[in-house]
């Protein structure tokens, strides 16, 4: 057991001392039974307010944060 634990504070250490870039967007992929219910749901949920871009049939994505 003293090995395994180790083992993990090893593993963990090296991640510590990296440094990450700041990411600029996520994306987040639902799968639905309709994607026109859909939209009109998140739609709702989001705010009128909110783009909505559809990069190609059958994929709707919604833009909820600002350009930074």
């Amino acid at each position: 057991m003293r090995w395994l634990t180790k083992t993990s504070i090893a593993l963990l250490a090296p991640t510590s001392f990296a440094s990450a870039e700041p990411f600029g967007e996520v994306t987040v992929g639902v799968p639905v039974s309709s994607i026109a219910e859909a939209e009109t749901w998140y739609l709702n949920f989001l705010g009128a307010e909110t783009k909505i871009m559809r990069p190609f049939p059958g994929v709707v994505e919604f833009k909820v944060s600002p350009d930074t």
